[in-house]
């Protein structure tokens, strides 16, 4: 969707006279990065079964920004705000590809929520904190869709579920973000919906909350200093 949107809008501006040097750069470097998106999201599947993956230690802050970074487009084309409240110290030793995955998907799940159930003139608003509380990380993803039917929601995780029509969407996509944080991230991952303030009005939505383990000694005031003897 993001390299059809681009290379579209890039032709466009082409045809009209008004592409610049900096705009087809920039066009491109988005379809570059999408694309190693799309070829790191094949190893995730492909390694995902393995006993012998290796965990690596990442700042958490810059793994959201990345992620939101990559599907800005989408983001922009629904007219979808973010409101971020990071703590930028948090490092997590796990897997960081898998973990980018989850994000995008439950992201994924939240756009496709307001293109049903949100008129584009309204706000769209995506809010994710992360905090630490003793040995845990907590990373909570909230919007202002109106929240999952009470009938469904205890089956959004299910594989194969999904309220798209299924030429649309394969209920895969939230049945793997669950897989991801409790099976290979050995984590917990929950959904409610949940009602919230924003800018002094009270919204509802989905609130999904992802709780990993975080040893004392992974979690740093600042990144490595190398030093040298």
């Amino acid at each position: 969707n993001i390299i059809s949107i681009t290379a579209s809008s890039t032709k466009l501006k082409k045809e009209l006279d008004l592409l610049t040097d900096k705009m087809l750069t920039d066009a491109l470097k988005l379809i570059s990065e999408t694309t190693e998106h799309l070829s790191n999201t094949i190893d995730v599947f492909k390694d995902f079964l393995k006993e012998d993956k290796e965990k690596s230690l990442f700042n958490l802050s810059q793994n959201i920004n990345n992620n939101i970074a990559l599907i800005e487009t989408i983001l922009n084309e629904n007219q979808i705000k973010m409101d971020l409240t990071l703590d930028d110290d948090i490092y997590i030793y796990n897997f960081s590809n898998e973990f980018s995955q989850a994000l995008i998907n439950i992201l994924h799940n939240a756009s496709d929520a307001f293109a049903s159930k949100v008129k584009e003139n309204e706000l769209r608003l995506i809010k994710i904190t992360t905090k630490k509380i003793e040995d845990c990380v907590i990373i909570e993803i909230l919007d202002n869709a109106g929240g999952i039917n009470k009938d469904i929601i205890n089956k959004i995780f299910e594989p194969y579920f999904t309220t798209k029509h299924q030429y649309q969407g394969t209920g895969l996509g939230l049945y793997m973000t669950h897989k991801i944080i409790q099976s290979s991230m050995k984590g917990k991952i929950s959904v409610k919906n949940d009602k919230f303030i924003f800018e002094d009005k009270e919204y509802k939505g989905a609130h999904f909350k992802i709780t990993l383990k975080n040893n004392t000694w992974l979690t740093f005031t600042q990144p490595f200093d190398i030093i040298s003897f």
